[in-house]
């Protein structure tokens, strides 16, 4: 495994904070039946289909871990020594390349921007955009500078971590593109 830990690791930070995003923008009851079908929400009870039936209470929360191992099902944990948590397949986008980018975009923002788009359709940090597009850091940060610039993305900060994601226009522009390469 360890030749594949940092895209693993870069995969599930994705995956993280995009789960992250969409809580926050749609709430927890929102986005936990798109974790797994067998997930649903009504009210303040989350409901898991399985074969043993266990109920719980979440005083202290509910615990999202996403993982590249589960693939098919999500795995529920609950003790009283810690707080409940349920294991999802992570989307595993991401995980060893990027998404190709249309051609059309290629010549409209350059290939390096078209492709720091495309990969926007989750929220990313810096370092991360730049290991996806085979970039440094710098390089990628000033490409980004740019499509904010054009209103194509947001970035945010947390500390020394930038988070970037697409804007409507950026994801209009994407979905404007034809598919083909």
């Amino acid at each position: 495994m360890e030749p594949e830990w940092p895209s693993m690791r870069q995969a599930l930070r994705a995956e993280l904070l995009d789960r992250a995003v969409q809580v926050n923008r749609e709430g927890l009851r929102a986005v936990l039946p798109r974790l797994h079908p067998s997930v649903t929400s009504d009210g303040d009870t989350v409901t898991v289909e399985s074969a043993v039936n266990v109920e719980t209470d979440c005083p202290d929360g509910l615990i999202l871990v996403p993982s590249l191992f589960i693939t098919d099902r999500v795995q529920c944990t609950t003790s009283d020594h810690w707080s409940p948590a349920i294991c999802y397949p992570a989307t595993g986008r991401y995980l060893w390349s990027a998404p190709a980018t249309p051609r059309s975009l290629d010549r409209l923002l350059g290939a390096t921007r078209a492709r720091i788009l495309a990969a926007l359709t989750t929220p990313l940090q810096t370092t991360v955009v730049a290991h996806l597009v085979s970039v440094t850091n710098p390089t990628a940060s000033e490409h980004l500078t740019v499509l904010r610039d054009a209103g194509l993305i947001d970035s945010s900060r947390a500390g020394r971590t930038v988070t970037h994601e697409l804007t409507a226009a950026g994801r209009a522009v994407l979905d404007a593109a034809p598919t083909h390469r």
